[in-house]
């Protein structure tokens, strides 16, 4: 099922999110660490929906989470040999570079 966010608020220790149709969800920081520490294929349901309210609120941290995903790629591949780790880590790198993200070089 999916829920259309239509706002989003935090306050000191959660996470609310209002759906088109009034519902209110509220989430705990806590939860957040566990679902950035995955990768998107691994989220659960919830865990895509609590996702989904996540990147709406913060966009750039849904482009630095994919980053992080496509460098454990590179690494997860078992079956590719040195030089074509070296193209697909090159190619991650060009991807960095590109990123509007500044938080990425601190």
């Amino acid at each position: 099922m999916q829920r259309f966010i239509d706002k989003v608020w935090v306050d000191d220790a959660r996470v609310y999110a209002k759906t088109r149709d009034g519902l209110v969800a509220s989430y705990p920081f806590a939860m957040w660490e566990h679902l950035i520490a995955k990768s998107g294929n691994k989220w659960s349901p919830a865990q895509k929906e609590r996702a989904e309210i996540l990147f709406a609120k913060y966009p750039k941290l849904k482009e630095l989470h994919s980053l992080l995903c496509q460098l454990r790629q590179v690494f997860a591949d078992k079956k590719c040999n040195r030089e074509e780790g070296k193209k697909k880590l090159h190619a991650w790198y060009k991807a960095v570079t590109a990123s509007t993200n500044r938080e990425i070089w601190k």
